[in-house]
């Protein structure tokens, strides 16, 4: 899995953590899954093992491995920066409430709980005198000053052990508490005001409120696992898998592991067993079957990383709460969980014809999203029969670089009249799922994929074309019968692109190739005669193409007969470009 494991007996702090630098990293809306820039070189994670286990799992020895990631680390530093202030002013600096606020299943308890308590018993005793760590219904007093310096109390009453805590506090000891329950009832007790005290949120509205009662609170906004770290994840299981550990995800093939983290997203709770995995799968299926019609706008600001989190906001299991940029600071959104999630909420959207009306007015009136929007659903435009002849006058043939004897609008003569006013949602399936669709080629029915990530186009369909040697499809009347005469079938694919495209990586002609076979039973009998139209559908606000897209074919990326392949298809087709201007957009509107 490229991961090397590194042992180590040293006290204190590991010898090679994350600087600060690298771990606070908080990503724009729609790139929270992307792998965090400058980490190619292998994969990576801190595992802190515990001889007596953890108080988050009840000092289980087979429960020791607390797994860190680079967001744990990240809500550390936050915590410690506090502390540090503290100490810096002598001590006069007020003792901060946190709330540790993030999607549930993504490692607060497991991991950021015992890695807080790792670091803070590490701390002089000057500065953090004693922890209590509060989870499920025991309290936990870890004292770090004095005859009881390295020892820990249990108490099986929570009320008890904030009574101990109080007292220390009461005498002028520093300390911290962590406060992992989800009763609300003991909050008021906690030694607020004089420790550190770190509350970890679910989210749960009962605990939100709890907390606002209490004083200002500091927020610690927690992001989720992503693909990197959970292949990371996967590759320590594999490591002690046969050493008595207890596996923290459910199967030994990765593969495995991977499909069923894009259905219900990379949470290890709900991957570490098929029940909790398959419960969680039912959660999803009723939670999208019965959501009510009228919050359209919900799900497509779901989709673009807009829904602000507040705490009356149920979060329903389809969703993860992420955090995000937002102006010169950060908020809490709510985005898809998963891959599947976010397929089944543009194919609801897509299906409600009524409500695409409102999403073209929207694509084209607010500026924060439209871009975006366009990127999701500009191929929609085209199903407006007076919009989408209106963009056929204005398509424009991209002619080949300067001096090529080779262009296409005069050796082809091929024109394309309209757009299909027909369309038809195509279900892609994610990793090794079976296709939900396989059907023939029709033409004139334009099939928009349900999945954004779809490679090559955003949409595509087939139709009958011209050239010198063939007229368009159409009909005679002769000797008393109707003789059909058409031309080449053509694949006519539409690419709505909010920017400047750079050029086109050969392995996507490859994977849409590769799709297309497992949606259509007749591909590799209609491939070979097919002659390709590439429409660039751009935004307005960016530059005009004005020469041909080039295929970049990486060396070593592909077999040579596939590069072959690649080069002769790109060579064939013809592009043509049109821009979502201001004539275009009136027409639009009309609809709306």
């Amino acid at each position: 899995m490229g991961m090397i494991v590194v042992d180590t007996e040293c006290v204190g702090e590991p010898p090679r953590m994350w600087e600060e630098r690298e771990v606070d990293v908080t990503p724009f809306p729609g790139e929270v899954d992307a792998v965090v820039p400058g980490t190619d070189d292998g994969l990576e994670l801190l595992v802190l093992i515990s001889e007596w286990g953890w108080p988050s799992h009840l000092f289980r020895e087979r429960k020791c491995d607390a797994i860190v990631r680079r967001e744990v680390v990240r809500a550390w530093n936050i915590l410690k920066r506090g502390i540090d202030n503290r100490r810096a002013n002598g001590g006069t600096s007020p003792r901060r409430l946190y709330s540790l606020l993030g999607t549930p299943g993504t490692g607060k308890t497991a991991a950021v709980a015992p890695f807080f308590l790792h670091q803070l018993l590490h701390c002089s005793a000057d500065t953090i005198g004693a922890v209590l760590y509060v989870v499920c219904d025991s309290g936990y007093v870890f004292f770090n000053l004095g005859s009881r310096a390295g020892t820990v109390k249990e108490f099986h009453y929570v009320c008890d052990a904030l009574a101990v805590v109080n007292v220390l506090a009461d005498e002028g000891v520093q300390g911290c508490a962590i406060y992992d329950r989800c009763e609300p009832e003991s909050m008021t007790n906690l030694p607020i005001g004089t420790w550190e005290v770190i509350v970890f949120n679910a989210p749960d509205e009962k605990i939100f409120y709890k907390i606002e009662e209490q004083t200002v609170v500091n927020y610690i906004l927690f992001n989720g696992y992503n693909r990197r770290e959970l292949m990371a994840l996967h590759a320590w299981d594999q490591h002690k898998r046969g050493s008595g550990f207890l596996p923290i995800l459910c199967s030994s093939n990765w593969s495995v592991i991977e499909s069923q983290a894009e259905t219900v997203g990379p949470v290890p709770r709900y991957l570490r067993d098929k029940d909790s995995y398959n419960n969680e799968c039912l959660s999803i299926h009723e939670c999208i079957r019965c959501f009510p019609d009228d919050q359209r706008d919900f799900l497509i600001n779901t989709l673009l990383y807009r829904v602000k989190w507040l705490p009356r906001v149920h979060v329903y299991y389809l969703l993860k709460i992420v955090r995000v940029k937002h102006g010169a600071g950060e908020h809490f959104v709510m985005g898809p969980c998963s891959s599947a999630v976010e397929i089944e909420l543009r194919r609801v959207l897509l299906k409600d014809c009524y409500y695409l009306g409102r999403l073209m007015r929207r694509m084209v009136w607010c500026p924060e999203t439209c871009v975006k929007l366009f990127e999701m659903f500009g191929v929609c435009i085209l199903l407006h029969r007076d919009v989408s002849e209106l963009i056929v006058r204005k398509l424009v043939p991209l002619p080949r670089a300067c001096g090529c004897p080779r262009d296409d609008a005069a050796r082809r003569g091929t024109r394309l009249s309209k757009f299909p006013e027909k369309y038809r949602v195509i279900s892609c399936g994610v990793h090794d799922k079976p296709n939900a669709t396989q059907m023939s080629v029709k033409t004139d029915v334009l099939y928009i994929p349900d999945l954004l990530s779809f490679p090559l186009f955003s949409a595509f369909y087939f139709t009958r074309g011209s050239s010198a040697n063939s007229t368009a499809a159409g009909c005679k009347r002769k000797r008393g019968r109707n003789v059909k005469k058409s031309g080449p079938l053509v694949l006519v694919g539409v690419l709505a692109t909010p920017r400047k495209v750079g050029g086109t990586p050969a392995c996507a002609v490859v994977q849409f190739t590769e799709q297309m076979a497992e949606c259509f039973d007749d591909w590799n009998v209609v491939r070979g005669g097919l002659r390709w139209v590439m429409v660039y559908f751009q935004h307005h606000s960016s530059a005009a193409m004005v020469s041909r897209q080039e295929c970049l074919v990486t060396e070593g990326a592909m077999s040579e007969e596939d590069c072959e392949n690649v080069r002769l298809l790109w060579d064939e087709a013809e592009q043509q470009q049109v821009q979502l201007d201001e004539e275009i957009i009136d027409v639009l509107l009309v609809h709306c």
